[in-house]
């Protein structure tokens, strides 16, 4: 879709001058892959900050009106609760798989005056979890590079189904180079960790390298272009790519 439709797919040009305070936490040890992305959240190696102000002030160009939110895979809801513009949100429904971080969710999103329904359970089906209700915005962030791609494309039509009209999905995502095979993705974003994220030890960088060897299955932006339009999305736009190139935020529209 993206090499038949160019045009739909464009840079995003705007100067993002507006930064959110997020504090930093050192840590010592990692007992585990979840301590280890926690910490990478924090140290800001995969672009949180950046990408979450590019969606605040995307959102505010596109609404002026209250609009809802579900967040899929929302976690304790930190980045979201300081960077969604509360006045803007009228409804928000957070959805994770972690009853320990939805506690946390609830303390950040009362903190941000923002109305909130919480809901655990598994954010990658969430259909039962939702019943029949629609939402203005989805946002979906570092969960679709964990699916094979038959799931991304039922993942994407579940989406479309619970979109109101001229609905959007912001995805940010781990995605690879166009035509780039799997193994050379691996060895490239294992290298750029070891790298560029100096806080790890090589304990923690072996933990690393196993859990996305197992579990990564990122796409490009073209082929994931490709699945959203299989589920009958039909504008896809770039809205923010860091230094890296690993870490993307794209908005797909009905």
């Amino acid at each position: 879709m993206a090499d038949e439709h160019p045009q739909q797919i464009r840079q995003f040009q705007g100067n993002i001058h507006e930064k959110i305070s997020f504090p930093s936490m050192k840590v010592c040890d990692f007992h585990n892959k979840q301590e280890i992305f926690r910490h990478a959240i924090e140290e800001n190696y995969m672009a949180h900050h950046e990408i979450h102000t590019a969606i605040r002030q995307h959102l505010c160009s596109v609404y002026d009106k209250p609009f809802s939110v579900l967040d899929l895979g929302c976690g304790d809801a930190y980045f979201t609760s300081q960077t969604l513009p509360s006045a803007l949100v009228k409804q928000y429904t957070g959805v994770d798989q972690s009853a320990e971080a939805l506690q946390s969710a609830q303390v950040n999103l009362d903190a941000a005056n923002i109305q909130s329904k919480l809901i655990h359970g598994d954010h990658t089906a969430f259909t039962p979890l939702v019943g029949e209700e629609k939402f203005r915005v989805m946002i979906v962030g570092f969960s679709l590079y964990l699916m094979p791609r038959e799931e991304k494309i039922r993942f994407f039509k579940e989406c479309r189904e619970h979109l109101r009209k001229r609905g959007r999905v912001l995805v940010y995502d781990v995605i690879r180079r166009h035509h780039e095979e799997r193994d050379d993705y691996l060895k490239r974003y294992y290298e750029h960790a070891a790298e560029n994220w100096p806080t790890l030890n090589s304990t923690a960088l072996r933990q690393l390298a196993a859990h996305i060897n197992m579990s990564d299955h990122p796409e490009s932006l073209e082929s994931l272009t490709d699945i959203a339009r299989q589920a009958g999305f039909k504008h896809a736009e770039l809205l923010y790519v860091d230094g890296t190139g690993f870490h993307q935020l794209i908005e797909f529209v009905q």
